[in-house]
């Protein structure tokens, strides 16, 4: 069975991620999965962004994708969240 990470970052690439703002009103934005390791997957953004701000404080967040008739929908906690430079 091919690994649904993998899918995501090779054959999906483009998704979108939701978030909620500050007053509770729902924020999607497209993202790049740049890359994947059987047990995450990682996107590029920057510390001062307030798409950053709200994953960090946020429990949930959903991220879905469609490409060539595949279609990836996760709704999991940003979890481990790491800052590379």
């Amino acid at each position: 069975m091919k690994n649904y990470l993998k899918m995501l970052k090779e054959d999906i690439h483009t998704t979108v991620m939701a978030t909620v703002d500050g007053e509770g009103r729902p924020v999607n934005r497209v993202i790049d999965i740049m890359l994947e390791d059987r047990k995450t997957v990682y996107f590029i953004t920057a510390k001062g962004k307030e798409f950053y701000r709200q994953l960090i404080e946020q429990k949930f967040t959903s991220v879905s994708g469609f490409c060539s008739g595949k279609y990836f929908d996760l709704s999991t906690k940003p979890v481990n969240l790491r800052l590379l430079v």
